[in-house]
């Protein structure tokens, strides 16, 4: 098989590109990123902790919410008055993992490995 058909047949077995795209394009904003990466490190954390976190106000934090919300990056769970945010969608945890990791912190990690 040649270079080209085997790319055609790996592409005949993704999904629709164009809505992969569509979910990806949310990580494209820093903000709604910092917010995930918030949530991934700590679930459950509260929208008013996030918006502290990203050093932005409440109205812009809860914007960007209820972007990753609709998405279904993130859940919202309501305890009494206050909201707590996680994260839905497992493809979120492996991406932050993957795009966060540091290599002096892996590094770091292996060396202190028992």
């Amino acid at each position: 098989m040649s270079d080209i058909a085997a790319a055609r047949a790996l592409l005949e077995e993704l999904p629709d590109a164009e809505s992969l795209a569509a979910r990806l394009s949310i990580l494209s904003d820093p903000r709604r990123l910092r917010i995930l990466f918030c949530i991934d490190a700590h679930p459950g954390i509260r929208s008013t902790d996030i918006a502290a976190a990203i050093r932005a106000n409440g109205s812009t934090t809860s914007h960007a919410l209820a972007v990753l919300r609709e998405s279904g990056w993130v859940r919202a769970e309501r305890r009494g008055r206050e909201v707590r945010y996680h994260l839905q969608d497992p493809l979120a945890h492996e991406i932050l993992h993957r795009v966060g990791a540091r290599p002096d912190r892996s590094a770091a990690a292996r060396d202190t490995a028992p």
